[in-house]
């Protein structure tokens, strides 16, 4: 089997750095049909609700097969809902649990790796590529010097998407299992299954709960120990994006580090900045964005809608970008939106399975991580396929008889649960690597301009692609 695509968000590099990070890291010590209307919203920004039904709820689950409750309808839970549909199991109902009226998408673009794969495997792909941008071409700038120009000829690199178009796909193609404003009030585990009680005040009960509720999950505070909150990373994420086309060449993703003197304290400030172009290369999809990471002096929210002015951020801009690299002036003097951020990581959790097996989380509510590895949404995607996959397997062999998810749930969390601890653990370390300075960026500059010679052509649609 080939290798899967490439894993890593070009905030770090989507070719070459995710082979050459753990080098630098090791030589440099760092440490859910419709009852209802659908109308989709215009996409002017990250942050918006793009479906919203009006009707009936879906229809209470029957008791004569297992039931399935799957809390939270982002990527991760629809993936999940799509994924048990296509196996077309006749006992199980599936009912994805959302508390919003609607869609509700959070956040702006999603570089598509292994999702992209997901979505092949789910008969989604022609969906896809109607609502998403094709990456063939990476450059990545140091300081005004060109460390590596890559261009893929057969195949894309990656995949750049609106989240909202991308989570609008998968919400069409399972929207008969969704019940929206069903916000969870508690969730009462017991030998015999599991019961949730709603804001509305209507109870429900399921054979097995997945929590894909995201790093806030209701489902953690209700079902597992408490590990703690999210902590601050000292990182702060300036995301723009307009509908204005002022990037030359869509089809690239450019990176750059630039140093610039802190008017405050007269210091030497480091910021790294990624550029493309989402949506599709031209029409109204199109999107072209500048986001900037920066070290931040305190801590700040990490709410998805944080704003701030356009004008500050061109500020920023001009300040750390003098020389306008890949059109960021014009990106941000045209931005319908400036979205600010403060990157934060959850702690590691123990186990994903409650302690009576009939409750499970994936997602951010099970590994969420800093941003830096550009694999959140990805990964909660891959979770939502593989715990699909396990849980049809264990219903199919049980052919009617009572369901024990026991065997599948073990197997989910065995099969997902180091990798993801592995990237969550590398991601702070990836945001450290564009701040060096001095020699140890001279030594990072080197590993990933010589690893660019040696890393093969990525294949996101390879039937081959190993997704765990």
């Amino acid at each position: 089997a080939t290798p899967p695509p490439s894993s890593h968000h070009p905030m770090l590099n989507p070719v070459v750095l995710p082979r050459a990070s753990s080098v630098v890291a090791r030589g440099l010590r760092l440490g859910w049909r419709s009852v209802g209307q659908i109308s989709v919203a215009r996409s002017d920004g990250p942050t918006l609700v793009s479906t919203r039904h009006s009707g009936s709820s879906v229809p209470a689950p029957s008791p004569a097969g297992p039931r399935i409750a799957i809390i939270g309808g982002g990527l991760g839970g629809l993936s999940l809902a799509r994924t048990l549909q296509q196996r077309e199991l006749a006992d199980a109902t599936v009912t994805i649990y959302e508390q919003n009226d609607g869609v509700l998408a959070r956040g702006g673009g999603i570089f598509m790796t292994y999702g992209a794969a997901v979505l092949d495997k789910l008969g989604l792909r022609e969906n896809f590529l109607a609502v998403a941008n094709s990456l063939y071409k990476f450059q990545l700038n140091s300081d005004g010097n060109v460390v590596v120009d890559r261009e893929q000829t057969k195949s894309p690199m990656q995949f750049q998407v609106l989240r909202q178009n991308l989570q609008q796909l998968l919400f069409d193609s399972v929207k008969d299992m969704v019940r929206f404003n069903a916000k969870v009030e508690s969730i009462d585990e017991s030998d015999e299954g599991v019961k949730i009680v709603f804001s509305d005040g209507t109870v429900e009960e399921a054979d097995l709960v997945v929590g894909a509720d995201g790093i806030h999950s209701t489902v953690c505070k209700h079902c597992f120990e408490d590990v703690g909150e999210p902590v601050w990373t000292g990182y702060q994420m300036l995301y723009s994006l307009t509908d204005k086309h002022v990037r030359k060449d869509p089809s690239l993703v450019t990176s750059c580090y630039s140093a610039a003197t802190d008017s405050d304290t007269g210091r030497s400030e480091r910021f790294y900045k990624f550029s493309f172009t989402l949506g599709s290369k031209e029409g109204s999809l199109r999107k072209d964005v500048c986001c900037i990471t920066r070290q931040a002096k305190e801590p700040m929210t990490n709410a998805w809608d944080s704003t701030i002015l356009v004008e500050e951020m061109q500020d920023i801009t001009k300040h750390a970008f003098s020389d306008n690299h890949d059109n960021c002036h014009e990106i941000v003097e045209n931005a319908l939106r400036v979205f600010s951020w403060g990157i934060y990581e959850a702690p590691i959790r123990p186990t994903w399975i409650s302690a009576k097996s009939k409750v499970v989380l994936l997602g951010d509510a099970a590994h969420a991580t800093s941003p830096f590895a550009g694999q959140g949404g990805n990964q909660a995607m891959v979770d939502g396929y593989c715990l699909g996959t396990f849980l049809a397997d264990a219903l199919e062999e049980a052919s009617g008889e009572d369901s024990d998810f026991r065997g599948a749930l073990s197997k989910y969390e065995k099969t997902r649960k180091a990798p993801t601890e592995k990237i969550m653990k590398s991601s702070v370390t990836i945001a450290n690597m564009h701040f060096m300075t001095g020699w140890k960026a001279n030594a990072r500059n080197f590993v990933m301009k010589a690893a660019n010679m040696f890393i093969p052509e990525q294949k996101p649609w390879d039937k081959e692609t190993k997704l765990w």
